[in-house]
């Protein structure tokens, strides 16, 4: 079996899970879109049920929270349940996201997810929108995911100019996000990967101690996307990574934006990267104006092979190491 062969496998089986196991689940349908409907459909339902939310536009100003953290002492206690969230489908479920930005908060995200492994859960079929009102950037992700969780999936999810980062995870979990669009022209990445609590450890430790897995299921996998970009200011980018994240980035189009990893100079204690594979990717700059890398690595191991890119790009890819010449806290300078 070749390697990519082998990296085809390991994603569809975790959509093909999720078909199978959704098979026999009991339907629990929201009265509405509204978010105060979603939560109660998400508390009445059981272990494995499907949570379907009906065709419609609706404004949330609150988020909807999928399971809790019953016990912050180490080791932080979860409780949570497998399910699927399931919507009528792009553009059919209209989220509009009006809830106010708060970088203090961890309350301003549209959806929480907490994930225990062992318990899969899916997002799938409906939009999120920005909204007109509450236009504040937020660093805190639309759906945000973190938790133990080792099978979930993001899919068929349209996420239209939203004024926050579309996707963020953290925690220790893998999972697929898939045939998804992300729309965007504010300060904001798309997508934020960070496997801080990677083998129970903090600040990506843990990931960094265990051994590279290039070419196996030990990433967070993003395939069969559309990231398009069409603001006016020099774009962010379409995918970050920071603490000891691990991604494939596989079978995307991007257009007129670009990708990176962080190292030790900016995120404070958090380490790095730890591991990225981008490939058989079709990449498209038609501004003149903003010719950025189109991948900028700070940090881990990775490898970069059978990508198109298209337009003004003054490079394809860029290696950094800022603490060279600067003494970033807390780790310092290199010698």
């Amino acid at each position: 079996m070749s390697r990519t062969h082998a990296l085809f496998c390991i994603a569809a089986f975790l959509a093909v899970f999720f078909d199978v196991g959704s098979a026999d689940a009991a339907v629990v349908e929201a009265e509405t879109c509204s978010s105060a409907d979603v939560q109660a459909a998400v508390d009445g339902a059981a272990e494995g049920d499907i949570v379907s939310i009906p065709a419609g536009t609706c404004t949330w100003t609150a988020g909807v929270a999928i399971g809790e953290i019953t016990d912050w002492n180490p080791p932080v206690t979860i409780e949570s349940k497998a399910l699927t969230l399931q919507g009528a489908g792009m553009d059919r479920t209209i989220i509009v996201n009006e809830i106010p930005r708060d970088e203090s908060s961890s309350e301003d995200s549209a959806l929480m997810i907490l994930t225990l492994e062992g318990k899969p859960f899916r997002l799938s079929g409906l939009t999120f929108r920005g909204g007109a009102e509450d236009t504040g950037d937020s660093w805190h992700g639309t759906v945000r995911l973190g938790g133990t969780c080792k099978a979930w999936r993001i899919d068929h999810v349209r996420f239209d100019h939203l004024y926050s980062r579309a996707i963020e995870t953290s925690g220790d979990t893998l999972g697929v996000v898939d045939h998804c669009e992300f729309l965007q022209s504010n300060w904001a990445q798309f997508i934020y990967i960070d496997h801080g609590g990677w083998g129970g450890h903090d600040t990506g430790d843990g990931s960094w101690a265990a051994p590279l897995a290039l070419g196996t299921d030990q990433a967070i996998y993003m395939e069969d996307n559309v990231f398009a970009w069409d603001g006016e200011s020099t774009p962010v980018e379409a995918v970050d990574c920071c603490s000891g994240g691990r991604f494939v980035f596989r079978h995307n189009e991007i257009i007129n934006t670009s990708f990176g990893n962080h190292g030790t100079e900016s995120t404070g204690r958090g380490r790095s990267c730890f591991s990225w594979e981008i490939y058989e990717n079709t990449f498209t700059r038609t501004d003149p104006m903003n010719r950025w890398t189109l991948f900028l690595a700070r940090g881990g191991t990775g490898v970069m092979y059978d990508n198109t890119a298209t337009g003004p790009y003054d490079t394809l890819a860029h290696v950094a190491n800022f603490r060279d010449y600067h003494p970033f806290d807390p780790w310092g300078a290199c010698d």
